[in-house]
């Protein structure tokens, strides 16, 4: 939802409107006013993650897939099988001379 209200604001923002202080709350009900029952709203158990929007039309795996994709993106992408085990002190062999 932060994400959502930040490209709302940008956009705004480009054709001439300053509304930097626009709450998430707003742009929630207004959306829900828009959209009603095709978005759904998911607020994660843990409070330090933000909520999740999407359409109440998509299935989980889409869902999974998306979220698990932006994760790459940020993270720069998973480790291989052979980084994983490179990092991992129960993979290391001792080399003794």
């Amino acid at each position: 939802m932060t994400e959502l209200v930040g490209k709302f604001v940008s956009n705004l923002k480009e054709e001439g409107f300053n509304i930097s202080d626009y709450r998430s709350s707003k742009l929630k009900q207004r959306l829900k006013g828009v959209f009603g029952k095709k978005l759904e709203f998911r607020k994660p158990s843990d409070p330090s993650q933000p909520e999740l929007v999407y359409g109440a039309n998509a299935k989980k795996g889409e869902i999974v897939e998306s979220l698990v994709s932006q994760s790459d993106m940020r993270d720069g992408g998973l480790e291989s099988e052979e980084e994983i085990d490179e990092q991992d002190p129960r993979t290391k062999k001792d080399v003794a001379h």
